[in-house]
């Protein structure tokens, strides 16, 4: 599941049908004991725990402040604005902003995403937002609803109270304590380990059954 994937799941959730249903409460079940002790780090139980977003400044919540040009990380940056339908009942338009980069020091090479990249609706309200490899998908109150950490393979999804719901954690970047772990992905549910399809299909059911969250 990469970027892409995540932003379509949350754009079903826009085009979806609104289903007065709720998400079983995962408080009680849910101890990073269903995950082994070499990924258990990675499990942020609520959203109060999970990183704070890099370079979070306010004025990025509004395109017009986006500047044209910008040095990230010492490479040239240029903005990139891509306007886009999301097909449904009501369809939805959305406007994704990023920066494309190349370094200094090469400025043929092929140009690279880096920095901020967010994504708003068409009425100015942000659905998802990502930097260092973090991604955060957030509802239309505001509260996060999916936490990506790509550098760590990790994917997480919280109810409305903050509360993790389910996560997948694949074993990358294992630092030396873990280099005897030869597991392999991890996908847990309401505290039960599932198999990774099942994970797919619970994410699935969870994006169409809690639409109107969105």
């Amino acid at each position: 599941m990469r970027r892409a994937v995540a932003l379509f799941a949350a754009c079903v959730l826009i085009a979806g049908t609104v289903r007065a249903t709720s998400v079983p409460d995962s408080r009680g079940s849910w101890t990073r004991a269903a995950v082994p002790v070499e990924l258990r780090s990675r499990v942020h139980m609520t959203v109060r725990d999970v990183p704070g977003f890099p370079e979070d400044d306010p004025k990025l919540m509004d395109l017009r402040n986006w500047p044209k040009k910008r040095r990230i990380e010492g490479w040239d940056c240029e903005l990139n604005v891509v306007n886009a339908c999301i097909t449904g009942s009501p369809s939805t338009m959305t406007s994704s902003a990023y920066y494309l980069c190349r370094p200094r020091w090469w400025p043929w090479a092929r140009p690279q995403m880096r920095g901020p990249h967010y994504t708003w609706t068409s009425d100015g309200r942000l659905l998802e937002r990502g930097n260092a490899g973090l991604v955060y998908a957030m509802d239309r109150a505001g509260r996060l609803a999916m936490f990506e950490d790509r550098s760590h393979g990790s994917y997480e999804y919280y109810d409305t109270d903050g509360v993790l719901i389910g996560g997948e954690y694949k074993p990358v970047n294992l630092d030396w304590r873990s280099e005897g772990y030869r597991g392999g992905s991890v996908s847990v549910w309401l505290g039960d380990r599932v198999t990774h399809d099942e994970f797919i299909r619970r994410v699935r059911a969870l994006n169409r059954d809690m639409a109107s969250r969105y």
